[in-house]
């Protein structure tokens, strides 16, 4: 095992580098943080282009392995060593400004709206190899100073309100638009659970007005009318919805069946508030259907 791992080691990792192109040998990320927050190893994750896997933190085993193959791909002996091991990144700057883009991107998400972040490439000419190192300035975070709520009926803040100690956002919090959108969400399950089932999260929006010089963020939240509605002087647009008949289909296949209509019914039995559309078999008897149904007709659509 040694002996086949020095073989590996021992062929040169740009053997299968293109001449003018580098091997992406190494990708360093430095973080200046004062607030022990941003997680260098978080921020590999929104790299567009990492070095070949490592084993053991220093030996590329398997860019080894791929190096031990030949030119000549019409060989099966070539083809074989090449899908056992790992082809070698080379190193392209234009990924490596969009990965700088999309940390910088990332940085503003969490809130630190005047983050800073710088890239640079060493090169060895000799070796055909590129050290890319990213540096991380995050800058002190925006802080939620207040939070107002704007929503288009008393209904509609009555609901949202009376559980507003579960929402999230809230002042001292940093102006993490993560904690935004499951905000969002939240409030999204609050309304689809009170009878709104085409209420989405999109209807959400925030609004953060800074000043010059301060860190500190008033955040609007705002619940908007539906499209259909804006134009609209009456009403919120988003409708409440009551269940009105239930079906039970006992032979359903959703990998041959594309739609209700679709289906082979032989027998339809009606049993108090609830249809059942039976294939050839009766095997589940209405009254064990009903007793464990929680739906009830003529209620409100509850998530």
């Amino acid at each position: 095992m040694i002996l086949t791992a020095a073989g590996v080691t021992a062929c040169s990792s740009s053997r299968h580098v293109p001449q003018g192109d580098y091997l992406l040998d190494a990708v360093n990320i430095h973080v200046n943080d004062s607030t022990k927050t941003v997680d260098s190893q978080e921020m590999m994750t929104y790299l567009r282009q990492l070095p070949n896997h490592k084993m053991l933190w220093s030996i590329k085993f398997r860019l080894g392995i791929y190096n031990m193959s030949g030119n000549d791909t019409t060989k099966w002996w070539n083809r074989w060593v090449r899908n056992l091991g790992e082809a070698p990144v080379i190193y392209d700057s234009l990924l490596m400004q969009t990965g700088k883009e999309q940390m910088l991107k990332a940085m503003v998400n969490k809130g630190f709206l005047d983050a800073e972040v710088t890239a640079s490439t060493k090169f060895d000419e000799k070796k055909r190899k590129a050290v890319v190192e990213y540096s991380i300035n995050p800058g002190d975070p925006h802080i939620i100073n207040s939070v107002s709520f704007q929503f288009p009926d008393s209904v509609f803040r009555n609901i949202v309100m009376k559980d507003s100690d579960r929402l999230i956002v809230k002042p001292g919090e940093k102006l993490d638009r993560t904690l935004l959108d499951e905000q969002r969400e939240l409030i999204t399950h609050m309304l689809r659970n009170r009878g709104y089932y085409g209420f989405a999260k999109e209807y959400i929006t925030f609004n953060a007005d800074t000043t010059a010089g301060s860190r500190l963020v008033d955040l609007t939240m705002t619940l908007n009318p539906t499209p259909s509605a804006a134009k609209e002087k009456e009403g919120t647009g988003h409708e409440r919805f009551l269940i009105k008949d239930i079906y039970f289909v006992t032979d359903f296949n959703p990998a041959a069946d594309e739609s209700l209509k679709a289906l082979s019914v032989a027998d339809t039995v009606h049993y108090k508030d609830i249809t059942i559309l039976y294939g050839a078999k009766h095997y589940l008897r209405p009254a064990v259907l009903y007793e464990n149904c929680f739906f009830e007709k003529g209620k409100i659509f509850r998530q």
